[in-house]
């Protein structure tokens, strides 16, 4: 019976274990080799050919019954590397959380006062990496590392508890009667 309770407490372990990496480990890396990516980008002038803000409703926990509205903030640019010639959406690196060719703005006001930094014509600094020139962004965004002691301090629960488990049932550790 004692051999079958210290398998049970060991698998349970390695469950824990894993999980811990995969809650803390995983999105932490994740982060670390985004902030990597857009720290790597170089800055390049670019020339802004359209701007636009609407208002969209989506991103609500229950989409269905209630969804959050939010403004929508779009800039079109247009930039060269070597020679070549691109045309970007991404106001947000590629990759990020919140990657893409809009940026969510919370009100109108906000959505325009985002939008003044980068009227039509204006020649904008804009950013793109290396490895990947065509994939230019507006946005120089990085998730702060305090942001990410959430999924390090889960995972690292997860994975004491893991490691404890493991301890017991391997017999490294013991509590008195087992």
């Amino acid at each position: 019976m004692r051999a079958v309770l210290r398998v049970v407490v060991s698998v349970a372990g390695l469950v824990f274990l894993l999980a811990g990496i995969g809650f803390g480990g995983l999105p932490i890396a994740n982060e670390l080799q985004t902030n990597q990516y857009v720290a790597s980008a170089e800055p390049v002038d670019a020339t802004v050919l359209s701007t636009n803000a609407t208002r969209e409703l989506g991103g609500g926990m229950d989409r269905e019954e209630s969804p959050d509205p939010y403004w929508s903030v779009r800039v079109t640019f247009r930039y060269s590397v070597g020679g070549t010639t691109y045309e970007s959406g991404h106001v947000t690196p590629p990759g990020t959380a919140e990657a893409g060719t809009n940026l969510r703005a919370g009100n109108r006001s906000a959505a325009e006062s985002f939008l003044a930094d980068y009227p039509e014509n204006a020649t904008v600094t804009a950013y793109y990496p290396p490895s990947e020139p065509s994939s230019g962004f507006l946005v120089k965004r990085t998730t702060p590392l305090v942001a990410l002691a959430i999924p390090g301090v889960f995972g690292g629960l997860f994975a004491v508890v893991g490691l404890a488990l493991v301890g017991f049932g391997s017999g490294v550790l013991s509590v008195r009667g087992l």
